[in-house]
């Protein structure tokens, strides 16, 4: 949005009916459907080439490693000037399988922490500019008014956590630490905000445990920021 706001023509790729289209047309910015099922898609290389060249974009930013592979192949097609993987270091292993791609489809890397660039430093895949670091933008919260967790969990403690539940973040390590907690004490809830493929894992740890009322598994939520200020940890 703030690129828009300067003047550039900004673009949203995703799946239909995905939270970030949903994000990006709530900011009136323009959305593109291009749904990348697989590492390799033909089909789907040819119909980005043409999107890229009838669209004349100059940059490409590809936030999978699917997406560098159908995507980042479909920019070396339709002669895209830069392609850029915004990556984690989960999606960017020491294998040989992420560095072809990588450094045959891509002019460069996006991290947001400089623990994560020398990781991949650390491949010796890249020269010393491939890898930039540009750190997540802060932005204001001064009037965000605090949700009232009294309501609905008087007296206790409120620990707040938010991600994808997948096995990344770590949740059933969080669970685990409350049925340690949960032995010396009994005045907190810990709220998890979020949905993904381990939600029936999770809540079936949390029962297995007897934790029902200490952990709560809240699901999406799409404005997190009242949340956040109106807990006593996150």
């Amino acid at each position: 949005k703030g690129l828009q706001e300067r003047g550039h023509n900004v673009m949203i790729a995703g799946k239909n009916n995905s939270i970030i289209l949903k994000k990006a047309d709530n900011l009136n910015l323009p959305t593109v459907v291009l749904d990348i099922k697989s590492d390799i898609s033909p089909v789907m290389t040819f119909k980005i080439a043409r999107y890229l060249e009838y669209n004349k974009i100059d940059i490409l930013i590809c936030n999978f490693n699917k997406d560098v592979r159908v995507a980042g192949l479909a920019a070396k097609f339709a002669k895209t000037k830069v392609v850029l993987a915004r990556h984690g270091v989960l999606l960017c292993k020491n294998r040989w399988k992420y560095k072809f791609p990588l450094k045959k489809f891509t002019d460069g890397i996006i991290t947001n922490t400089i623990s994560i660039k020398k990781i991949y430093e650390s491949y010796h895949w890249f020269t010393d500019d491939f890898v930039k670091v540009i750190y997540n933008g802060i932005e204001d919260k001064s009037s965000v008014r605090a949700h009232n967790y009294n309501n609905d969990y008087p007296n206790k403690k409120i620990i707040f956590s938010a991600g994808r539940l997948t096995s990344q973040k770590g949740f059933h390590y969080l669970i685990g630490a409350v049925k340690i907690l949960k032995r010396k004490r009994n005045d907190f809830v810990i709220i998890i905000a979020g949905d993904g493929r381990l939600k029936h894992e999770l809540k079936r740890q949390i029962k297995k445990n007897e934790l029902e009322s200490q952990v709560v598994l809240k699901g999406f939520i799409s404005n997190l920021d009242p949340y956040l200020k109106g807990c006593d940890l996150f």
